[in-house]
């Protein structure tokens, strides 16, 4: 059974990544890190989450805003040891409650369209790009963070699907 769950919650994350540019993660990372535990479900899901990003900037390529997504990137490159760190540290149940948390917190500012003056500009990237990649690294979900910033720095559908699509896999 298992083995038919896991390509169909894929398929329809990878549908909603596309028909958004982010929210792979938020749909199909709390089913592939519950079904084989969170230290063997982040790999996988950050493979297929990479693997669906880059076939997304095969033909949105030009509308990345290489200004935002450099720092965006760096930054997560630089947090994902310590979000790996925490993976093997924290016990499972007490990881899976600090990033739901993070995320639900991440995720109802966006919603309520929250305007955090600190997460505008390259600071904020930097900032944003921080949480995504200790976020991805140990939970799989570096996207609200980004969408955080990005709703603070007033980008466009058009252009922040593709920069997400081209940082951390969400």
């Amino acid at each position: 059974m298992t083995e038919l769950l896991l390509p169909a919650i894929v398929l329809l994350g990878s549908s909603v990544r596309w028909l958004t540019g982010m929210g792979f993660a938020l749909v199909a990372v709390p089913a592939l890190v519950l079904l084989p535990g969170p230290s063997d479900g982040v790999v996988p899901a950050n493979c297929a989450a990479g693997t669906i990003s880059v076939v997304g900037l095969a033909d949105g390529w030009r509308r990345v805003r290489p200004s935002a997504t450099v720092p965006l990137c760096a930054a997560a490159a630089c947090t994902v040891p310590a979000g790996t760190w925490l993976t093997r540290r924290l016990p499972a149940p007490a990881l899976m409650l600090v990033m739901g948390g993070l995320v639900t917190v991440a995720v109802g500012l966006v919603m309520r369209g929250a305007r955090v003056p600190a997460l505008r500009g390259r600071l904020g990237a930097v900032a944003a790009g921080a949480a995504g990649g200790l976020m991805n690294a140990a939970a799989g979900v570096g996207g609200p963070p980004v969408s955080l910033y990005a709703v603070n720095a007033g980008w466009t559908y058009g252009s922040s699907s593709r920069t997400r699509c081209s940082t951390a896999p969400s």
